[in-house]
């Protein structure tokens, strides 16, 4: 190896046995982490603004379909809400050029 990353050096310094199964095995965690699948549901949410009619239906729909955080009943409801005012404030920064 030539260089390590930042994250490297960090995932060693916090736990050198999740450093060695990660870069030095190359083990991968099976699922993904709540935060992870909310903030790539929560983008998509965003970008779909632009194409669908109801981005908080269509952050609904996504997160559902993640198996790993269905049971995750109070991320989904802030998910929906962060939907909500991210339309909204594109909404009236459409008509007044300001959030």
């Amino acid at each position: 190896m030539d260089h390590y990353s930042y994250t490297q050096l960090s995932t060693y310094l916090q736990c050198p046995l999740k450093y060695k199964y990660h870069y030095l095995e190359g083990w991968q965690e099976t699922e993904d982490k709540a935060s992870l699948v909310f903030g790539r549901v929560f983008q998509s949410a965003v970008e779909a603004q632009f194409l669908v009619a109801d981005a908080v239906q269509f952050f609904t729909a996504r997160w559902g379909e993640s198996r790993t955080c269905r049971s995750s009943t109070r991320t989904a409801i802030a998910g929906r809400r962060c939907s909500s005012r991210a339309r909204r404030c594109w909404n009236s920064s459409a008509r007044i050029g300001g959030c």
